[in-house]
């Protein structure tokens, strides 16, 4: 099996993940990616993972026009994957540990009902897996890409 090279976007923020090189990964290379923050190079058409590291995040993005464009882009792709860097116990507990300042809580309009909701509604409208990594996201994604690139080999 050939090694593979991961592709970060250069939008992608503070916390990256950063592969380092191994036995079947080359390493991390940054570019401008049209859809998700990861993908390995050559598959960039049919391979992406979309990733979301708090519920924070994920809050502020869940109600902006751009994410649904994003998300039908991921639907054209074969194989895509929206890693939430945080659990179900997380939403439920939300804005706590959400990285939002607690002065701030009073002015969400975001509620952990919203956000189930969202999350219910991507799954039945998009085609993405959705994941919940917890503190496990960079060591999901390693597996993911081991498996796209024994697919597509």
């Amino acid at each position: 099996m050939s090694k593979y090279l991961i592709v970060r976007d250069t939008q992608e923020k503070a916390n990256f993940w950063n592969f380092e090189p191994s036995e079947k990964c080359i390493g991390t290379t940054d570019d401008s990616l049209s859809t998700g923050d990861y993908t390995i190079k050559g598959m960039e058409d049919i391979f992406t993972i979309e990733r979301k590291y708090s519920t924070g995040e994920f809050s502020g993005n869940i109600t902006e026009a751009r994410f649904e464009r994003q998300l039908c882009r991921m639907d054209a792709m074969k194989h895509s994957f929206l890693v939430l860097e945080f659990t179900l116990q997380d939403v439920y507990n939300f804005p706590s540990g959400s990285g939002i300042p607690s002065k701030k809580w009073s002015q969400l309009r975001v509620t952990p009902n919203f956000i189930l909701k969202r999350l219910i509604e991507i799954e039945t409208d998009h085609k993405c897996k959705i994941i919940f990594a917890g503190n496990k996201g960079e060591e999901i994604a390693t597996t993911i890409f081991k498996r796209m690139q024994q697919l597509y080999a």
